[in-house]
């Protein structure tokens, strides 16, 4: 056995062992095609739960009209994505993805079925649909660490961060459509009609995923030394399968916690995404009670909001490789903050100023998760690749619910526009002050993630 494969070796740089990966599958042309037709197949279905969510989500603003409901709507469809991320982690990493994006995709299409069977036979209650949406939520975190840890297998090296730019300008154009088509079939079907659009989707992406393999990765046996020598265990011995989760669960994260530079980013996001919360929790409300506006003026608003989105994802897909990922990470996180305290000042009834600065508030959305997603695709191995982004998910996410639960009660006090514009203030505050008290000023692409690991 070489030097490099020793189990209980260090090696530097990235923090996986090139040679480790020379008996995986390497995406060609062939593999690269059917994550196409995978992709396209998904975004199907994103244009269909985009289109149902739309509706949903306006109804139940129009049944309501109180912001704490809103809230307590958004914080039960959030609470699988803290509870459950580590299992489908572990469960994306050791199971056949393919077999995960098929069976998460046909449940959410039985869970709407169920709604539009609610909706024939009885009245619809407030409960009903936030049941629901919690359930299609545990189906979304088992299906998210599954779509995210196959492109690594199927894409080229060389084209994983233009197809990240391409799969953000694609979700943006999907999201932007989503609710203008929500609107327009509102104003001629019922909910229950607009319901059926989804399982069309659903279908369209699970016959898509029928049609194409996933590569399916198998550890060489230096793979196989190093997990042993990790758990203290010979190859052969067999562990309670509560005591294996734990292990590969703590492999995750200490795959996480030993990139250089990922620490710090990951605090950015956790403090983002809590000062996020106010304008993701009450959008609706904000536009339909602040700013009295209707179905078709949200779907304005909310269509330019995503058309940021659209034009950030091309500049990011223009640009092959980009030279410091984390100093335009940074700045996509402060745009949109910056646009995020504009939204909350504007005056009541101004719609076409609003969605001018909606659509700047999302510039830098793009840039934002296209680049992280390139620099973690690149710093993870394959085979970990699940349990990394499943517990990145969980991380940056463990103090969101605090935002969900306070945000409806804190509108109501300061109001829906100045709780919007504080949340904007302290992320921009959160980001300079992160950057410049952790060692993210002094590294780059090529320092990013660079460290001695002993496994």
């Amino acid at each position: 056995m070489s030097e490099k494969n020793q189990p209980n070796d260090s090696f530097d740089n990235k923090i996986y062992d090139t040679e480790l990966l020379e008996n995986f599958n390497r995406p060609n042309n062939i593999t690269f095609t059917n994550f196409l037709i995978i992709w396209i197949g998904q975004l199907a279905s994103l244009l269909g739960s985009e289109i149902v969510q739309f509706a949903i989500i306006w109804w139940v603003t129009l049944e309501t009209e109180n912001p704490t409901i809103l809230s307590l709507n958004v914080f039960f469809a959030f609470l699988p994505r803290i509870f459950l991320a580590p299992l489908a982690g572990v469960i994306a990493d050791r199971k056949d993805r393919k077999k995960i994006l098929m069976i998460t995709d046909g449940t959410q299409a039985i869970i709407t079925g169920g709604i539009i069977l609610i909706f024939f036979v009885s009245e619809m209650k407030i409960w009903i649909i936030i049941g629901m949406n919690l359930l299609r939520s545990v189906c979304q975190t088992f299906h998210s660490p599954a779509s995210s840890s196959i492109r690594p297998l199927m894409i080229p090296k060389e084209l994983l961060s233009r197809m990240n730019g391409l799969s953000q300008l694609a979700s943006s154009v999907i999201m932007t459509l989503g609710p203008i088509f929500g609107a327009l079939f509102l104003s001629f079907l019922t909910i229950q009609e607009i319901l059926w659009i989804d399982i069309l989707t659903f279908g369209i992406a699970l016959v898509c995923l029928l049609r194409v393999p996933i590569p399916k990765i198998k550890p060489t046996q230096a793979a196989k030394n190093t997990q042993n020598a990790m758990h203290n265990q010979p190859s052969n011995s067999l562990k309670p399968k509560g005591h294996r989760f734990l292990q590969e669960f703590k492999e995750g994260l200490h795959t996480i916690f030993r990139i250089r530079g990922l620490t710090p980013i990951i605090g950015i996001v956790i403090l983002a995404n809590f000062f996020l919360t106010p304008l993701t929790t009450l959008f609706t409300f904000f536009i339909q009670n602040d700013h009295h506006g209707n179905a078709l003026q949200y779907a304005l608003v909310a269509g330019c909001f995503q058309s940021g989105m659209i034009f950030g994802g091309i500049l990011v897909s223009l640009k092959k490789e980009w030279q410091n990922k984390i100093r335009g990470i940074l700045f996509g996180i402060f745009l949109i903050f910056f646009g995020i305290t504009a939204i909350g000042l504007i005056p009541k009834g101004m719609f076409g100023l609003l969605a001018i600065v909606s659509f700047v508030a999302t510039l830098g959305s793009p840039l934002m998760h296209s680049l992280l997603m390139t620099l973690i695709q690149t710093s993870v191995p394959p085979e970990k690749m699940g349990r990394v982004f499943s517990n990145l998910n969980m991380i940056s996410s463990l103090i969101m619910p605090i935002g969900m639960l306070s945000s409806g009660p804190l509108a109501e006090i300061l109001g829906t526009g100045t709780l919007i514009s504080l949340g904007g203030v302290l992320g921009m505050i959160t980001v300079g002050l992160i950057y410049y008290l952790s060692d993210l000023h002094l590294l780059n692409d090529e320092t990013f993630g660079n460290t001695t690991i002993r496994f």
